[in-house]
């Protein structure tokens, strides 16, 4: 039955969702501003930090390695591998 179905789940965890919105807004935002590169890396951090479930020094440095090495991989492989331009 449809009517009984709802969009979000009851005792959804409201920061991670509204953060994640506001996480989004502002990593579009800071494309233009400081560029791919380092936009992505921020943001992939902030998401990473936001979403995991033990917050602690080493979890937080192995957060900012993925988010370096990810967004390295991918600058690199789309800038020179398929020479498109990334902002």
């Amino acid at each position: 039955n449809f009517k009984e179905k709802k969009f979000f789940v009851e005792n959804y965890d409201k920061i991670k969702f509204f953060g994640s919105i506001i996480l989004f807004i502002l990593y579009i935002v800071a494309l233009d501003i400081i560029g791919f590169l380092f936009a992505s890396i921020i943001f992939i951090t902030l998401f990473n930090i936001l979403f995991d479930p033990v917050r602690n020094k080493k979890s937080t440095i192995n957060s900012v390695i993925i988010s370096v090495v990810a967004s390295v991989v991918l600058w690199y492989t789309f800038g020179y591998v398929f020479n498109i331009t990334l902002p």
